[in-house]
């Protein structure tokens, strides 16, 4: 899709949420455009912020603000809302994953290596050469 359309489809669902300012799906849908299509990630975070204080227990919207913090590279916060996701899906294999490659980005590889090996017993596919750099980092603990 070209950029044009991702701009047409962001001017699409701004006239929607000028209809109905309580449509959590229409901010969701727009906060990932934003972040995943058009890089504006401040745009992003505040639509799926507005997501969250519409519908606190909305998963997609909390696990969009955690790749939309990483994105921007503010890291802690990416960590902290994977931290805040797992204690509702503990045993999601992806947000393990994603919190360690925020740990790594922190320099934190002991957490790093705690969180891909988490994520690789629940059964995603990480290669363990990976694991292994992280264990051989000078500041692994």
């Amino acid at each position: 899709m070209a950029l044009g359309s991702f701009a047409d489809a962001r001017t699409d669902f701004d006239r929607a949420l000028e209809l109905n300012l309580a449509s959590a799906q229409g901010y969701l849908n727009r906060g990932i455009l934003h972040v995943g299509h058009l890089a504006n990630y401040d745009a992003g975070i505040a639509d799926l912020r507005r997501v969250l204080a519409l519908e606190p227990t909305n998963t997609d919207a909390a696990l969009n603000l955690g790749m939309a913090l990483y994105k921007k590279r503010e890291y802690q916060a990416a960590v902290d809302q994977y931290s805040s996701l797992l204690n509702i899906l503990p045993d999601n294999a992806r947000l393990y994953y994603l919190r360690a490659l925020a740990y790594g980005e922190m320099r934190d590889f002991t957490n790093a290596l705690k969180d891909g090996t988490r994520a690789k017993g629940l059964g995603l596919a990480i290669d363990d050469a990976l694991l292994a750099k992280s264990q051989a980092r000078p500041d692994y603990k």
